[in-house]
Protein backbone atom coordinates (compact mmCIF):
# COMPACT_ATOMS: atom_id res chain seq x y z
CA UNK A 1 0.00 0.00 0.00
CA UNK A 2 2.92 2.73 0.81
CA UNK A 3 5.98 2.46 -2.10
CA UNK A 4 9.24 3.09 -0.76
CA UNK A 5 10.76 6.13 -2.81
CA UNK A 6 14.36 7.09 -3.33
CA UNK A 7 16.10 9.05 -6.08
CA UNK A 8 15.80 5.84 -8.44
CA UNK A 9 11.78 5.44 -8.73
CA UNK A 10 10.73 9.20 -7.28
CA UNK A 11 10.30 9.61 -11.04
CA UNK A 12 9.08 6.68 -12.04
CA UNK A 13 6.26 7.00 -9.20
CA UNK A 14 5.50 10.68 -10.05
CA UNK A 15 4.91 9.42 -13.96
CA UNK A 16 2.75 6.75 -12.55
CA UNK A 17 0.45 9.04 -10.58
CA UNK A 18 -0.20 11.71 -13.49
CA UNK A 19 -0.40 8.32 -15.91
CA UNK A 20 -3.89 7.46 -13.68
CA UNK A 21 -4.70 10.92 -12.99
CA UNK A 22 -4.12 10.73 -9.41
CA UNK A 23 -1.48 12.43 -6.83
CA UNK A 24 1.08 11.00 -4.78
CA UNK A 25 1.94 11.78 -1.49
CA UNK A 26 5.49 11.47 0.10
CA UNK A 27 6.06 10.50 3.43
CA UNK A 28 9.82 12.10 4.48
CA UNK A 29 11.22 10.75 7.85
CA UNK A 30 14.61 10.40 9.78
CA UNK A 31 16.44 6.71 10.09
CA UNK A 32 15.44 6.84 13.81
CA UNK A 33 12.19 4.56 14.17
CA UNK A 34 11.09 6.29 17.72
CA UNK A 35 11.00 9.37 15.55
CA UNK A 36 8.29 8.64 13.35
CA UNK A 37 6.67 5.49 14.45
CA UNK A 38 2.98 6.46 15.02
CA UNK A 39 2.57 9.12 12.38
CA UNK A 40 3.91 6.29 10.24
CA UNK A 41 1.42 4.06 11.95
CA UNK A 42 -1.08 6.77 10.50
CA UNK A 43 -0.06 7.42 7.46
CA UNK A 44 0.04 3.14 6.81
CA UNK A 45 -3.71 3.17 7.93
CA UNK A 46 -4.87 6.07 5.57
CA UNK A 47 -2.35 4.18 2.72
CA UNK A 48 -4.40 1.07 3.37
CA UNK A 49 -7.96 2.79 2.99
CA UNK A 50 -6.84 4.74 0.11
CA UNK A 51 -5.63 1.90 -1.60
CA UNK A 52 -8.95 -0.75 -0.79
CA UNK A 53 -10.89 2.35 -1.49
CA UNK A 54 -9.92 2.88 -5.47
CA UNK A 55 -8.43 6.45 -4.71
CA UNK A 56 -5.79 7.75 -7.36
CA UNK A 57 -3.66 8.75 -4.32
CA UNK A 58 -0.24 6.85 -3.67
CA UNK A 59 1.67 6.97 -1.14
CA UNK A 60 5.30 6.86 -0.61
CA UNK A 61 7.73 7.32 2.19
CA UNK A 62 11.69 8.29 2.34
CA UNK A 63 14.52 7.92 4.11
CA UNK A 64 16.07 11.28 1.86
CA UNK A 65 15.30 14.55 1.08
CA UNK A 66 15.16 13.57 -2.54
CA UNK A 67 16.75 17.13 -3.32
CA UNK A 68 13.58 18.68 -2.31
CA UNK A 69 14.02 21.59 0.70
CA UNK A 70 12.55 19.49 3.79
CA UNK A 71 12.68 21.85 6.69
CA UNK A 72 11.35 18.99 9.43
CA UNK A 73 11.07 15.42 10.05
CA UNK A 74 8.56 13.91 9.76
CA UNK A 75 7.10 15.76 7.29
CA UNK A 76 4.41 14.65 4.08
CA UNK A 77 4.64 15.89 0.84
CA UNK A 78 1.72 15.98 -1.20
CA UNK A 79 2.45 15.98 -5.72
CA UNK A 80 -0.06 17.35 -7.34
CA UNK A 81 -1.33 20.22 -10.13
CA UNK A 82 -3.18 20.74 -13.24
CA UNK A 83 0.25 21.87 -14.42
CA UNK A 84 2.15 18.63 -13.68
CA UNK A 85 3.42 17.49 -9.91
CA UNK A 86 4.04 20.42 -7.83
CA UNK A 87 4.10 20.01 -4.21
CA UNK A 88 3.38 21.23 -0.92
CA UNK A 89 3.79 20.41 2.54
CA UNK A 90 1.03 18.71 4.58
CA UNK A 91 0.86 20.64 7.94
CA UNK A 92 -2.81 19.26 9.09
CA UNK A 93 -3.92 16.71 11.73
CA UNK A 94 -1.37 13.78 11.88
CA UNK A 95 -4.21 11.11 12.21
CA UNK A 96 -5.38 8.41 9.57
CA UNK A 97 -8.89 9.95 9.46
CA UNK A 98 -7.57 13.66 8.75
CA UNK A 99 -4.73 12.30 5.96
CA UNK A 100 -7.29 10.30 4.60
CA UNK A 101 -9.99 13.12 3.95
CA UNK A 102 -7.11 15.58 3.32
CA UNK A 103 -5.74 13.41 0.59
CA UNK A 104 -9.30 12.97 -1.06
CA UNK A 105 -9.66 16.29 -1.11
CA UNK A 106 -6.53 16.70 -3.47
CA UNK A 107 -8.47 14.40 -6.07
CA UNK A 108 -12.03 14.46 -5.24
CA UNK A 109 -14.08 11.48 -6.72
CA UNK A 110 -16.49 11.84 -8.93
CA UNK A 111 -18.81 14.82 -10.21
CA UNK A 112 -18.56 17.66 -7.35
CA UNK A 113 -20.73 20.69 -7.11
CA UNK A 114 -19.15 23.82 -6.06
CA UNK A 115 -20.80 26.21 -3.59
CA UNK A 116 -18.55 29.13 -4.40
CA UNK A 117 -15.70 30.30 -6.53
CA UNK A 118 -13.33 30.64 -3.54
CA UNK A 119 -13.85 26.45 -3.44
CA UNK A 120 -13.51 26.17 -6.73
CA UNK A 121 -10.23 27.83 -7.49
CA UNK A 122 -8.89 25.78 -4.25
CA UNK A 123 -10.12 22.52 -6.01
CA UNK A 124 -8.71 23.90 -9.19
CA UNK A 125 -5.25 24.71 -7.96
CA UNK A 126 -5.15 21.61 -5.91
CA UNK A 127 -6.27 18.97 -8.21
CA UNK A 128 -4.15 17.21 -11.05
CA UNK A 129 -6.83 17.61 -13.83
CA UNK A 130 -10.29 19.07 -13.50
CA UNK A 131 -13.40 19.13 -16.05
CA UNK A 132 -16.01 21.57 -14.90
CA UNK A 133 -19.36 21.95 -16.47
CA UNK A 134 -22.55 24.29 -16.05
CA UNK A 135 -25.92 22.56 -15.51
CA UNK A 136 -29.24 23.83 -14.26
CA UNK A 137 -29.10 21.96 -10.64
CA UNK A 138 -27.45 18.63 -9.85
CA UNK A 139 -29.92 16.42 -11.16
CA UNK A 140 -29.70 17.35 -14.84
CA UNK A 141 -29.05 14.04 -17.11
CA UNK A 142 -25.62 15.65 -17.99
CA UNK A 143 -24.22 15.45 -14.44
Amino acid sequence: YVYEVDESNFQELIDFAQKNNGALAVFFYKEMKDLFSEYYLEFKKSAKILFEEGDHIYLGRSIKPLGHQIEKFPSVYIFASIEGMKFRIYEEEKKEREITTRLRDVIPPGAKEFSSLAEFNNTREHAYHLITGFFESADSDEC
